[in-house]
């Protein structure tokens, strides 16, 4: 098994785990795994693009939301790459950068006030 088809192993597990969690089907990020693959999925989301600065799909708020970022993308390539595989220090630090602009982002954002 080589390391991408690892990872590849890896990201649906944790999407399985995820959705199972949370109820949430993480359908966008599913049909974005097999059109481009769990290695071409993680580097076109974390890539430092325009596009994906201070974006967040809704899967990885749902993930935000019940503290199981552990099951992110960012956090499996940051896990690759602190083993040395697949994934390159700068990967690794564009995957922490995200989590953390998600984990200050999110924050802060209005909670909705209770209904009466």
């Amino acid at each position: 098994m080589t390391d991408e088809d690892e990872f590849e192993a890896i990201v649906q597990q944790r999407i399985c785990e995820a959705a199972k969690i949370t109820g949430y089907p993480f359908l966008g990020l599913r049909n974005l795994v097999r059109e481009l693959g769990a290695y071409g999925t993680a580097k076109q989301l974390i890539a430092p693009t325009p596009q994906n600065l201070g974006r967040f799909p809704k899967g990885l708020r749902v993930l935000f939301d019940h503290g199981l970022l552990r099951y992110s993308i960012e956090q499996t390539v940051i896990e690759f790459g602190q083993s040395g595989r697949l994934f390159a220090a700068e990967d690794m630090q564009h995957a922490e950068d995200r989590l953390a602009l998600i984990r200050a982002v999110l924050r802060r954002r209005p909670q909705p006030s209770p209904r009466r």
